[in-house]
């Protein structure tokens, strides 16, 4: 199956079709890989999601309104984490890790 993407429809003189098949692919291997990156931090010591952000964005990517919208796609995935038991929350949005990755075969399974 083919779609055309929301942004850049038609770009550079051509239209942007997309393998869909091949998309989702990347969708989940992006998520997977996120996931993976926060256990890590996390298991460094960075525990809060500001520091997650800070450790896991370039600092450019984190000015104005992409801070926020860093931190809100940090919250996303450590609560995915912590609903597969691979981090808890001590409160207040303070992660630790719990030794598992299972996000590692919760997200491929989705498809």
């Amino acid at each position: 199956m083919r779609v055309l993407p929301a942004h850049r429809f038609y770009y550079d003189g051509q239209w942007n079709v997309v393998d869909l098949t091949q998309r989702v692919d990347e969708l989940i291997e992006h998520h997977v890989q996120r996931c993976a990156d926060i256990v890590d931090i996390v298991s460094k010591g960075y525990g809060t999601a500001e520091e997650i952000v800070q450790q896991h964005f370039e600092p450019s990517l984190l000015k104005g309104p992409g801070k926020h919208m860093a931190i809100n796609e940090i919250l996303s995935h450590c609560e995915l984490l912590v609903d597969c038991g691979d981090l808890t929350e001590a409160g207040n949005h303070q992660y630790e890790t719990s030794g598992t990755r299972q996000f590692e075969t919760l997200i491929p399974s989705l498809e």
